[in-house]
């Protein structure tokens, strides 16, 4: 019923818009970029000549978005999996 309260929030609103965006952006960058980076580390494994042990430990740390330390070892198979969604889901 108050046009220019209302203007003033639509324009307070519209800033809140740009930077709730822009958060959503970063989210999605650290949840997506890690699941880039074990794609990459998976091509370049299976490039690898086979002269290279499969008993690596290196390539036993995967990647998650957020940096967290885990009760049990989450790198292996369905663990990893679940492990990742719920690092993401807690991060957003």
């Amino acid at each position: 019923s108050q046009p220019s309260i209302e203007r003033a929030c639509n324009r307070n609103m519209r800033v809140f818009l740009i930077l709730a965006l822009l958060q959503c952006c970063l989210i999605m960058m650290y949840c997506v970029l890690p699941l880039f980076e074990l794609y990459l580390s998976t091509v370049n494994n299976s490039n690898r000549d086979s002269t290279t042990s499969s008993s690596d430990t290196s390539n036993n740390n995967k990647p998650f978005p957020y940096k967290m330390l885990f009760p049990y070892n989450a790198n292996y198979g369905w663990r990893y999996g679940l492990t990742y969604l719920f690092t993401a889901w807690a991060g957003v």
